[in-house]
């Protein structure tokens, strides 16, 4: 049965039962509420409340760099984590300069002497640009020295990398829907600068369909990612709630019929209000913060697994199992004879009649194999003729374009189990770092939105003009909004009066 059919009979029956049973709703958006988890929630929260301060004032960093600085600055009686962060940045920052060690010990010993003078001559605007200098120089060295890593060299404009370290993501993500919002309306560009997801079909696979992008999430990959990235972002919001002494109502869920949107931690609003206002900064900053903290881990270990390493490096996993029962292929490099003819996960049994089930017998037959000669590969899949290639580390030999591992029932199950722990890792890293961003939008329902009202707090600004430009900000965001969906509405509208037609 077609996919959309059993999606929209599913979707339908389960918004119906939704309705018909006592949950809060919105037209067809439902509040599953719940009181479990409040008990985890406090014993976390008691755990480090020290910790947790200190890391909603990095989230409150993190948001707005130089400002949010400038932010803590002005509440220091209440934050005790400035002098740390500064330290913290200036460390990163001698990293990205990448200089003689002896230097590198000066300058952290003068970031940690100008930081004393800050800390017992408290200065706003003084400690506004030491961190919105430490943050620009991060920002401009450290993406250099990453992309090293990997053979590229790209570097962020300075004058951007400035505008970081002063305001933080938001004027850059203003200014790519800026350009995108230019580049649709006055060069003709179909592409939407926002790409929601949506259900969808692809090669017989259900998944999340990123519309427009062609990016597509299979579905486990899909809800585990969506699941850490829900509880790890509402979690935080609790446990920061719960260390500043404040109630918590419920946890729950969001739907939008039977499709889970979202979770959330329902703090006492009332109670909330009344609270000092760096208080209310370090639960609003918690969750954007979390999906970051929990992206870069994803992506630490992403690139420490044996699946990275063998797709990065194409190295031949050289097991000498005299007992395999063949060659299993681990990945193909784009560009050489096999890929396109051979998956992961396939098995070569022999080449031109010859067996090859262990490692030892396949690194033979491919030592006689030259560079242009055409060889037959029995697999799993079938048999294949395809023209050997030069191997980019040795030109005289003879490349197919594989990475390998003997096949044998051990590595049969270890093989799909590391590719699932891989994909899993990048699909978390992948949602939880755009949710992170997105989320520090000045926009409802973000929490950009209501953390931009309190750090306008910062400015010696009376409350009717901190009001109004906030209002401007969230007109501008609506704006840029409808313009990057445009194709998006087009594409939809064309696609009905074709149907019509």
């Amino acid at each position: 049965m077609n996919f959309w059919i059993i999606f929209w009979i599913s979707f339908i029956a389960g918004t119906y039962l939704l309705w018909r049973s006592n949950v809060d709703r919105y037209f067809i958006v439902f509040m599953i509420r719940t009181r479990y988890f409040l008990g985890v929630i406090d014993r976390i929260a008691q755990a480090a409340p020290s910790l947790w301060k200190f890391l909603a004032d990095c989230a409150t960093v993190f948001s707005f760099s130089g400002v949010g600085i400038a932010y803590l600055s002005r509440y220091r009686r209440f934050s005790r984590s400035l002098n740390l962060i500064f330290i913290l940045l200036g460390g990163l920052a001698i990293i990205g300069l990448n200089q003689d060690p002896v230097i590198s010990i000066v300058m952290l010993s003068a970031i940690i002497l100008v930081t004393f003078y800050l800390s017992r001559n408290p200065n706003q605007m003084l400690d506004f640009l030491f961190g919105s200098l430490l943050i620009s120089i991060i920002f401009l060295r450290i993406p250099t020295m990453l992309t090293s890593l990997f053979g590229y060299s790209w570097q962020l404009p300075p004058w951007l990398a400035i505008l970081e370290g002063a305001f933080g993501v938001i004027p850059l993500l203003i200014g790519a829907f800026i350009l995108q919002g230019y580049q649709i309306l006055f060069l003709g560009s179909s592409q939407a600068g926002i790409a929601p997801a949506v259900p969808g079909e692809q090669g017989g696979e259900i998944g999340l369909s990123f519309y427009g992008t062609g990016l597509f999430i299979p579905i486990v990959y899909a809800l585990i990612a969506l699941s850490v990235t829900m509880v790890s972002h509402e979690l935080a919001h609790g446990i920061l709630a719960r260390v500043h002494k404040l109630k918590l109502k419920s946890t729950g869920i969001l739907t939008l019929g039977i499709i889970p949107i979202g979770a959330f931690v329902e703090p006492d609003e009332e109670g909330m209000e009344k609270r000092p206002g760096i208080e209310k900064m370090h639960i609003l900053a918690a969750g954007p913060f979390a999906n970051f903290l929990v992206a870069i881990v994803s992506a630490f270990l992403m690139l420490l697994s044996p699946t990275f390493i063998l797709l990065s490096s194409g190295m031949v996993m050289n097991y000498l199992q005299l007992d395999s029962e063949g060659i299993l292929v681990a990945s193909t490099t784009n560009g050489y004879p096999a890929y396109g003819v051979l998956d992961q996960g396939n098995i070569i049994y022999g080449i031109d009649n010859k067996s090859v089930r262990n490692a030892t017998l396949f690194t033979e037959k491919m030592r006689s194999v030259e560079p242009g000669d055409n060889i037959t590969l029995n697999t799993s899949k079938g048999m294949f003729t395809i023209t050997a290639a030069e191997n980019p580390d040795n030109p005289e030999r003879a490349f197919i374009g594989i990475s390998w591992l003997p096949y044998n029932q051990l590595t049969g199950f270890i093989l799909p189990l590391m590719n699932f722990l891989f994909w899993s890792l990048f699909w978390i890293f992948f949602i939880n770092l755009n949710i992170s961003l997105v989320n520090v939008l000045p926009m409802a329902p973000f929490d950009g939105w209501r953390m931009l009202k309190e750090v306008m707090r910062t400015f010696d600004v009376s409350e009717i003009r901190a009001r109004m430009f906030v209002r401007s900000v969230l007109a501008l965001m609506i704006l840029l909004l409808l313009i990057n969906t445009l194709p998006i509405f087009t594409s939809v509208l064309n696609s009905i009066l074709e149907f019509l037609v």
